[in-house]
């Protein structure tokens, strides 16, 4: 009912918001989300509170270059990787990492290390990132994945407190809460997965990746917002999902 109330010239300006894209620099790879072809109530939202330009953040990761490997910030990182590395060292092996694959963290309020934090990294609503103990459990590539991860999350925050729909969300039915956890699960797992190359992951990541990935679309039951995922196509996915929402109330 909402989209009605649209002109037709506000249908032209809200065609081309978009809720995220990926773009992988010095490589053959781009992932770049396409426009919504369709005006959501999401979007009609948006519109009303002013923020119908509205553009996550893009994320254009670059490799480690070969000059990274022997410099001060390389061996900042290995030694970040030891058991007994000290917080300080880890908290700026963080800063290095997200510096030297060029992620973009406009997104974020802050991130920071917390080691009695029990999961590899978490995102706060306020997007406040922590990553714990056990991102630096492996290797480089590892702990950058899991940084990129959590930044995808506070991306997926700030693109909900600038549609203006998180009164709506808090108000939404468990299932259709579950299904939006799951999208964006999915998507930050799936945004790791395609930088693979560039972030450096061996197949054993890659096959953790692709297992999250799993699990996450299970928790999706709407048939067209799965189509749309195994695409790539999360801005759209993610429009359904939430006019789901907003007609329910």
């Amino acid at each position: 009912m909402m989209n009605q109330a649209i002109t037709r010239s506000q249908r032209g300006s809200l065609r081309g918001v978009r809720c995220g894209s990926l773009e992988i620099a010095n490589n053959t790879m781009a992932f770049n989300r396409g426009p919504i072809g369709f005006v959501s109530s999401a979007i009609v939202i948006a519109a009303v509170a002013g923020t119908a330009s509205y553009r996550m953040a893009k994320q254009r990761i670059k490799p480690v270059e070969i000059s990274f490997y022997g410099n001060k910030d390389s061996l900042i990182v290995l030694d970040s990787l030891r058991k007994n590395a000290t917080d300080s060292i880890r908290h700026e092996a963080i800063k290095i990492i997200v510096k030297t694959h060029n992620i973009n963290t406009a997104s974020l309020k802050s991130i920071s290390y917390d080691p009695a934090l029990s999961d590899l990294g978490i995102c706060s609503v306020m997007r406040q990132i922590r990553i714990g103990a056990r991102a630096f459990s492996q290797d480089m590539a590892w702990l950058a994945n899991v940084v990129l991860h959590e930044v995808i999350h506070a991306d997926q925050f700030k693109c909900y407190f600038d549609l203006g729909v998180v009164g709506k969300l808090k108000q939404a039915r468990r299932s259709q809460i579950r299904q939006i956890k799951a999208l964006d699960e999915f998507e930050s797992y799936y945004v790791c997965w395609r930088g693979k190359k560039i972030l450096g992951l061996n197949s054993s990541q890659v096959k953790a990746l692709l297992h999250r990935m799993r699990i996450a679309n299970v928790e999706i039951d709407n048939e067209k917002v799965t189509s749309l995922v195994k695409k790539g196509l999360f801005e759209q996915a993610r429009m359904i999902l939430l006019d789901s929402i907003i007609i329910d109330q």
